[in-house]
């Protein structure tokens, strides 16, 4: 699976999930390591916000923000830092995956449009007062499971999950 976080502090956390062959999680697994590389997914002409240039190569997935599926929205308790709300959307993200156990021992790929905190835990590490207790809880997490977290950026205007951190869900037709 890929996941996408986003957190917006009017609302709070959104997560939606989308399934991909496990030859491309490898594939896009290598992608977060390097420096410039960032995803775009498929659009169709009634996609509102145009693609701006980026620095970097982009890497198409052959998915579309309609093919991922809304899991989590879940309101803030408080008003905090947009880059501590992004953190905790990625520790939400990661236990919502991990209660089943076979997730454990795979990658989990996650698509964030924050580089501070990509950066974050794609290291490990953060000097950013505040973000301590939730990098460790992830770290954490990914230990105990046996799993790597591999973020990579998507920016925002292809980023899946911006309705879900506004507090709207897209529902399936009847």
């Amino acid at each position: 699976t890929v996941e996408a976080t986003d957190a917006a502090p009017e609302y709070g956390i959104g997560v939606p999930v989308a399934s991909v062959p496990a030859c491309d999680v490898a594939c896009l697994g290598r992608l977060s390591e390097r420096k410039g590389d960032y995803i775009r997914l498929n659009r169709d002409r009634s996609v509102a916000e145009p693609e701006r240039p980026r620095v970097g190569r982009p890497t198409r997935l052959s998915l579309r923000q309609e093919d991922f599926v809304d899991v989590l929205s879940i309101r803030a308790m408080r008003r905090e830092h947009s880059g501590i709300l992004e953190l905790k959307g990625i520790l939400t993200g990661l236990r919502w995956i991990l209660k089943t156990s076979r997730h454990f021992n795979k990658i989990s790929l996650f698509l964030i449009d924050a580089k501070a905190v990509l950066s974050a835990v794609a290291d490990g590490r953060s000097g950013a007062p505040g973000w301590e207790g939730t990098m460790c809880a992830i770290m954490a997490l990914m230990l105990a499971s046996g799993s790597l977290l591999r973020p990579l950026y998507i920016p925002s205007e292809d980023n899946p999950v911006d309705h879900l951190s506004r507090g709207t869900r897209r529902r399936p037709p009847l």
